[in-house]
């Protein structure tokens, strides 16, 4: 019992003399205790760093290094990749302007220009065998026979130029422009997704940077304090 209570009076007479202002007089004579001693008991903010822990934190910071250097590889292919993007729907739109329409439009262009010569062909035929028919002394039943084959020839040829002259007016006015667009479009959102993804490795790459700021910082004051121990 008087053992326990003279280990419980040693103790509370250190943590005194640990802790007590100088100007303060204590009614008992504490143990004399150098300021070194006390100081790991007082500071609870003291902060003690091995060769391990800056081992450990020099390893993180290389791993963040190697993860930033993989991150910048795969954003730069990414980022080819999508210029590519742009550089294919640009080829395409120059090759539907320079190429593809004027082919389509000289094309049904053609067709009007056979049609138009069928029918001048087909009149100048019906006006002949209408002259022939006309002085001739064959039956009238033949000649009818004649003329309206003739007549039908005409008819089918005026019937396919009228078709021909509407689809090539809806080429021009509405096929060959949606034709377009649709390049143009596939163009506009290759660009708007290139300017996206090169706007979007800038901002990581600012953060990526910062971050590695950090941690260099962090580190070299972890050596600094390692060294001061």
């Amino acid at each position: 019992m008087f053992t326990r209570l003279l280990s419980s009076l040693i103790l509370f007479l250190f943590a005194v003399s640990c802790a007590t202002p100088p100007d303060i007089q204590l009614t008992a004579d504490p143990v004399a205790l150098d300021d070194d001693y006390c100081k790991p008991f007082l500071d609870d903010e003291a902060s003690y760093f091995t060769e391990d822990d800056v081992a450990e934190a020099q390893f993180e910071f290389d791993m963040a290094k190697r993860e930033a250097r993989i991150e910048k590889a795969d954003t730069d292919f990414y980022l080819q990749d999508a210029g590519q993007d742009v550089q294919e729907a640009e080829h395409e739109l120059l090759v539907f302007t320079s190429a593809d329409k004027p082919f389509q439009i000289a094309n049904s262009e053609h067709d009007l220009l056979s049609l138009r010569n069928n029918l001048l062909e087909s009149k100048e035929e019906l006006a002949q065998l209408e002259m022939l028919y006309g002085a001739d002394e064959l039956d009238d039943k033949t000649a009818e026979i004649v003329l309206q084959r003739a007549r039908r020839q005409l008819s089918w040829t005026l019937t396919y130029l009228e078709l021909e002259e509407h689809t090539h007016a809806q080429l021009i006015q509405v096929l060959l422009p949606a034709e377009r667009r649709v390049y143009e479009r596939t163009l506009e959102m290759a660009k708007h997704e290139y300017g996206a993804a090169k706007a979007r490795a800038e901002i990581e790459m600012l953060r990526t940077n910062r971050a590695l700021e950090i941690q260099a910082r962090e580190l070299a004051e972890l050596k600094a304090e390692l060294d001061e121990e």
